[in-house]
This record gives structure tokens, C-alpha cells and sequence, in this order.
């Protein structure tokens, strides 16, 4: 793990396999909270954000959807 810590930009360190979360999705959200949130800041809710959900199993393992 300290080489993928250690490197300085988004990609994987040459050589390194990325054995979980390897296959995901990224898309666009907009948050919003419920009417009696009491946060403040970004759990206030936002209209642009990322979010990226993926795998903790290879890909081919899912279950298909019928």
C-alpha cells in the first residue's frame, strides 16, 4: 500500500493491480436534505457534485439482473 500512498497523482503506481472497487460508475448528484436537517455546510445540500459507487468483488461476480 505505501507506494499507491505515496504517489502523487490519480493513477495507479506501474505494476500495481487494484484487486477491489477496480469497475465503477461515476456520475453527476445533486443532495438534497430532508426539510428538519439541522446541518450546515455541505450537508445543507448542494446542486453539483460527484459521486462514484463501485464493487467490492470483480465485476464478473455480480449478480445480473433479470
Amino acid at each position: 500500500m505505501k507506494p499507491t500512498f505515496e504517489e502523487t497523482g490519480d493513477v495507479l503506481p506501474e505494476g500495481r493491480i487494484k484487486y477491489i472497487h477496480g469497475v465503477g460508475l461515476v456520475a453527476k448528484v445533486k443532495f438534497v436534505p430532508n426539510s428538519k436537517n439541522p446541518y450546515s455546510g455541505v450537508l445543507k445540500g448542494f446542486n453539483n457534485g460527484i459521486i462514484r459507487l463501485s464493487l467490492a468483488k470483480p465485476a464478473d461476480q455480480s449478480k445480473k439482473s433479470a
